[in-house]
């Protein structure tokens, strides 16, 4: 039968641990994953860009809608910023434990790709179908946030054994979207967001991509960083 480790022992053996790298951590992430290909990320989501499709002058009872929630794919992305970093202690909650690493930008930029099945409506009956889609560049940042690495501790004892699950990112965030038919030329963009839809589904693809670091991926290509780093650690000490 396993001993168990009092609270405060198999903290302090955590604590230890990350207070002996966490500086290393803070200057050796952000030209780790700066400019290193990202996984590319696929989910569905209510995009709400089949409303672009109805007249502002259409006043009959039928109208566009979503059919259900559509595909996105980001490809392409990579981290571009990821300034002025910092460690933190760790943080218990039970056997949740948390490493923060506060970060004034991180801002990551790709491809982004979406399609989405509408529906003309009429009278709550749904008619004849078609599909929107579209295509092109995205960054996004998130200011004065922190990257938080969550670790599980599980039966805390002897052989203390610990899972780091993921990462999470907050922050103020923010996203920038450029449509591949968005003109270059300033007056033609205006006259496009004006009389056309191209506002409307920047805004849309906009909301939707706002969460991009809060997937779960984007966490993982994080904690693979993380892991990356202990493990030279730790192979470095071993041969002293």
């Amino acid at each position: 039968m396993k001993t168990m480790l009092p609270t405060d022992d198999w903290q302090t053996v955590i604590n230890d641990a990350w207070n002996s790298i966490r500086a290393k951590v803070a200057l050796e992430l952000p030209p780790a994953v700066m400019k290193k290909a990202l996984t590319d990320q696929s989910y569905t989501d209510s995009l709400g860009v089949c409303s672009t499709l109805n007249s502002p002058y259409n006043r009959g009872s039928a109208i566009w809608g979503d059919d259900g929630k559509g595909t996105i794919r980001l490809t392409s992305l990579q981290v571009s910023d990821f300034t002025s970093v910092t460690a933190l202690p760790a943080v218990f909650n039970n056997f949740d434990v948390r490493l923060p690493l506060p970060f004034s930008l991180l801002q990551a930029s790709g491809r982004y790709g979406y399609e989405q099945t509408c529906a003309l409506y009429s009278l709550g009956k749904k008619g004849n179908e078609t599909k929107v889609k579209g295509a092109g560049s995205m960054s996004s940042k998130s200011e004065g946030g922190t990257l938080i690495y969550q670790i599980k501790v599980v039966d805390p004892d002897k052989a203390l054994r610990l899972q780091l699950t993921g990462a999470t990112v907050d922050g103020k965030r923010s996203v920038v979207v450029k449509s591949d038919s968005e003109p270059d030329n300033a007056v033609l963009r205006w006259l496009v967001d004006v009389f056309g839809r191209g506002l409307q589904e920047k805004m849309r693809i906009s909301a939707a991509l706002d969460s991009f670091f809060a997937h779960g991926q984007f966490g993982l290509d994080m904690v693979a960083e993380l892991n990356r780093i202990i493990g030279v650690t730790l192979a470095a000490r071993e041969q002293r």
